[in-house]
């Protein structure tokens, strides 16, 4: 959606609330990592994974307030803490055989600033991001994709990336590319990479920056998800799913008098649709944004005992973003209808799951607050269907 400056003008003080979707633009969010490229999703450079660290140990280091710059990874610390513990690493726990740990102990660092770095080398990535660190050299793919990319870009292949190389021990910002004065060097780099890459568990590198191409999809060919039982915070990758698809729920429930809660849920206040009843009235809400939020309620509250609900949501035409008519049916009457003129275009949220019987995180409805959306009759069963 594109954002009115007047409504977000007028929302100006709800930001760093929880009412705000707190969210760096792509600019700022590379500002904010600066004199480092990139930012947070970028492994293959220092302004995505470089961050400082504080150690108080008072009579333990030398010079308390001082600085030290070896090259250090988090999975350093645990390492590091059990040398200045005393104790060895656990082979197993409670009988489970423990994984092999791939930090290295960085005690030595806390007594000298100048000690070498006890850690070689160290592999990196995020989708394609790649970077591999080697006794003060660092070679670093270059982005093919970036958040301000108007429209889809092809993404080449891992073999086709551009690389860049920085010696991180003249030039700790990686300022300048040496790639062209160091190729022998790069390559023998690039070829370390690719057989540390398997012992660090990141490969399959997906040709999809940021999707999960080739990955098992459970949802695959599903047209029904039934549900018996509350759940609590499903990914959306094994969510139903709805974007682009018309979709049918239907709940089976009991209630006592002026019922409450959510009988089911996915996204939240900022992206998300739910079932819910609301003081015995069964509603459905769907909020593209906060901005553009449809609610559709039924007239009458719901008489104590059993009852079935349904929630028609049918598209114009088969396709994300396409808009779309709902009913809302009681025990076989619809008794409430209404548009959707938009609908979700990729994803339904983020940084939500899906519910079942609750909606944690953040509402997507105001009529309940997540701590108090558990349905407050009995939810027998539950059932999303799809016409295809």
């Amino acid at each position: 959606m594109t954002e009115n400056p007047d409504e977000a003008e007028a929302r100006i003080n709800s930001i760093g609330g929880p009412l705000a979707y707190n969210l760096n633009t792509g600019g700022w969010g590379w500002a904010m990592n600066a004199p480092f490229p990139w930012s947070k999703r970028y492994a293959s450079h220092l302004g995505g994974i470089r961050n400082g660290m504080v150690i108080d140990w008072p009579g333990h280091i030398p010079d308390p307030g001082g600085l030290r710059s070896q090259f250090l990874h988090v999975s350093d610390i645990m390492p590091t803490l059990l040398e200045l513990i005393g104790i060895a690493s656990p082979t197993s726990i409670d009988g489970i055989r423990q994984q092999r740990i791939d930090g290295i102990s960085a005690a030595v660092t806390l007594k000298s600033a100048t000690a070498p770095s006890p850690r070689r080398t160290l592999v990196t990535g995020v989708a394609q991001n790649l970077a591999l660190y080697q006794n003060g050299w660092m070679a670093s793919t270059v982005p093919a994709v970036t958040p301000w990319d108007k429209a889809p870009k092809p993404v080449p292949h891992p073999d086709a990336r551009r690389w860049e190389l920085y010696r991180l021990d003249d030039d700790f910002s990686q300022s300048t590319d040496l790639a062209a004065q160091q190729p022998k060097r790069l390559a023998a780099m690039i070829r370390l990479f690719w057989r540390e890459a398997p012992k660090a568990g990141i490969l399959p590198i997906h040709t999809s920056e940021g999707q999960q191409a080739g990955r098992p999809d459970p949802n695959r060919d599903r047209r029904e998800f039934l549900y018996t039982r509350p759940m609590a915070q499903l990914s959306e990758t094994v969510a139903p799913a709805i974007v682009g698809r018309s979709f049918r729920i239907r709940a089976e429930i009991d209630v006592m008098e002026a019922a409450q809660g959510a009988l089911v849920a996915q996204g939240g206040r900022f992206g998300g649709y739910a079932l819910l009843i609301d003081r015995g009235h069964p509603v459905f809400t769907y909020v593209l944004t906060p901005t553009y939020t449809t609610r559709i309620a039924a007239p009458a509250p719901l008489a104590t005992g059993p009852h079935v609900i349904e929630l028609d949501f049918a598209l114009d035409r088969e396709a994300a973003g396409s808009a779309a008519t709902v009913r809302l049916i009681v025990d076989g009457q619809t008794v409430s209808q209404g548009r959707v003129p938009q609908s979700f275009a990729r994803i339904v949220s983020h940084s939500e799951g899906f519910d079942v019987g609750q909606d944690l995180v953040s509402p997507v409805d105001a009529a309940y607050s997540s701590d108090k959306s558990r349905f407050s009759g009995v939810l027998n069963r539950l059932l999303i269907r799809f016409n295809r």
